[in-house]
């Protein structure tokens, strides 16, 4: 690739970085995504120099460039650059009439899901879209949760800071109303039982996992923490248990369910947990390989009489005990 190239590589690569409001480029930060970037497109390692960057900056603000507007942002001693409007790119061009129609197709589908808990960037492209295009208000999906819960404001900006890697400070309040500032490097957001959770390294608390129900969060502040990747162990521990909470110290078990004969059908056809599997047909007894918790106690005890714990004896003595204080209540 001509050297002439370069350049145009590296104006696309600062558009992007200074369009990022979730992430803090400072000259460093520019000068290895630019790098990184040639090398990703012409598979070359060409180390791009500070002054490069800066006179790259200099014509991008110019008459000659793009005319673009750049926030000098200083943290203490050191300056990382956004746009004062992230919404502006250099690449904005009119659409050619084949384009628009694609457009106007493709929000008529999104039109489509309105009914579904969606980031709050759909229902803003949407917003921006639509002027002056055909719109259809038909819902063909319709989900359990509800757009408007308390929590799902925080999903767009989560969404972001575990894209771009961007840990957090995070105030919480428990329910028990005890206010904590907590320092999160993000992995996972989750729904359950109609609730948002954050899941993530909570640097605050002997760096273990943390599980942030979404409506008990009350604010949220890039942190200067830098950013530490999950090792791949939260998502092997989502694999191993029902719902949202990991217990501490929790190891995988046996767990054998007995169903009555009428809900038997049911339970084969909506599996328990993706390790479910029929031991004896006759005795109609499945097998969940699992780490016990909370949602699966509660399950259980959601099925009434229809369902006897074999297995663990831990857990059958634990539903056992629930119970038994469920009688005294009657």
């Amino acid at each position: 690739m001509p050297d002439t190239k370069y350049p145009l590589i590296r104006y696309q690569t600062l558009n992007k970085c200074f369009r990022n409001k979730y992430k803090r480029y400072y000259i460093e930060d520019l000068i290895d995504a630019c790098s990184e970037a040639i090398k990703n497109y012409c598979g070359k390692g060409i180390a791009c120099s500070r002054r490069t960057i800066l006179n790259d900056i200099e014509f991008m603000e110019s008459s000659a460039g793009w005319h673009i507007d750049l926030k000098r942002i200083k943290d203490g001693k050191r300056v990382y650059y956004r746009y004062r409007n992230t919404d502006f790119t250099i690449n904005q061009t009119l659409l050619t009439e084949s384009e628009y129609d694609k457009l106007n197709e493709v929000v008529v589908m999104l039109e489509k899901f309105r009914g579904m808990p969606c980031f709050g960037w759909i229902d803003e492209l949407l917003f921006k879209l639509q002027s002056g295009l055909k719109r259809s208000s038909e819902i063909i999906m319709d989900f359990e949760q509800a757009p408007s819960l308390k929590g799902t404001q925080h999903i767009d900006r989560l969404f972001n800071s575990i894209l771009y890697k961007q840990t957090l400070d995070i105030t919480y309040r428990t329910y028990n109303n005890k206010e904590h500032v907590w320092t999160i490097h993000p992995y996972l957001i989750k729904q359950y039982n109609t609730r948002w959770f954050l899941f993530g390294k909570n640097a605050s608390k002997n760096g273990g996992i943390s599980n942030l129900p979404l409506d008990r969060i009350e604010n949220i502040e890039e942190s200067s923490v830098p950013y530490e990747e999950d090792d791949g162990s939260l998502l092997e521990m989502l694999d191993n248990i029902i719902g949202v909470t990991i217990e501490r110290d929790a190891q995988i078990e046996e767990v054998k369910l007995k169903f009555s004969e009428q809900r038997f059908p049911y339970v084969q056809t909506k599996h328990l947990h993706k390790s479910q599997r029929t031991i004896d047909e006759l005795e109609r007894i499945i097998q969940i390989d699992v780490m016990p918790n909370k949602e699966l106690e509660a399950l259980i005890l959601h099925y009434g009489n229809d369902v006897e714990v074999l297995s663990p004896e831990s857990l059958r003595s634990r539903i056992k005990e629930k119970i038994q204080d469920m009688i005294k209540k009657y």
